[in-house]
């Protein structure tokens, strides 16, 4: 899906999240759109799912996230031990 971004961001916007997932309790919400993984840009779905594949979730990962009212933050993902 694609959402009116400023010319300058680029990601991957967030269409569902999934009750007692690991993106909902670290507050991702649909429509949030993930701008980068661990510090590194991600311009498409394939680019997202590559990111966090090579991820080792026990030890977190790192989301820069631009929330529908146009700010970033920072979210981690973690799962639990």
């Amino acid at each position: 899906r694609k959402l009116e971004l400023p010319n300058e961001l680029q990601g991957v916007v967030i269409s569902e999240v999934n009750p007692g997932s690991l993106a909902e309790e670290a507050g991702l919400r649909s429509n949030d759109v993930i701008l980068a993984v661990a510090g590194d840009s991600v311009k498409d779905a394939a680019a997202f799912r590559d990111a966090v594949a090579k991820a080792d979730l026990k030890k977190g990962l790192r989301l820069r996230v631009r929330g529908e009212g146009g700010g970033s933050h920072y979210v981690f993902l973690k799962e639990k031990a």
